[in-house]
């Protein structure tokens, strides 16, 4: 992950570790590590890598892109159904499509 001067990621971090009750060495037991790169994370001292980062959102229950400061939603993607799975990238493509058509003829 690219460093982020606001260290939103750290921040985040923080707020729903301590909103879970969960200490700094519960999150780096997901990860395999220690309460030290757990406290380096939250001051934005460092960054996780990927695979870390996508552990620590899936194990607090929170997406990605919020833990990260790309959205404003925390909620997970809800699982991907097994029939889905098995389309090609292309097909998936166009059930996204027509699931965001169907979303946006409720909004209006």
């Amino acid at each position: 992950m690219a460093k982020d001067n606001n260290n939103i990621f750290g921040k985040r971090l923080k707020q729903v570790r301590e909103d879970k009750g969960l200490t700094q060495q519960d999150i780096g037991n997901i990860i395999d590590s220690d309460k030290a790169l757990i406290c380096l994370y939250e001051k934005g001292s460092s960054e996780p890598g990927v695979r870390s980062a996508m552990k620590i959102a899936n194990f607090l229950g929170v997406s990605l892109d919020w833990l990260i400061g790309e959205t404003e939603d925390r909620s997970p993607l809800p699982p991907m159904p097994d029939r889905f799975k098995g389309l090609d990238p292309d097909d998936r493509e166009q059930v996204l499509d027509f699931i965001n058509y169907l979303q946006s003829k409720k909004q209006k």
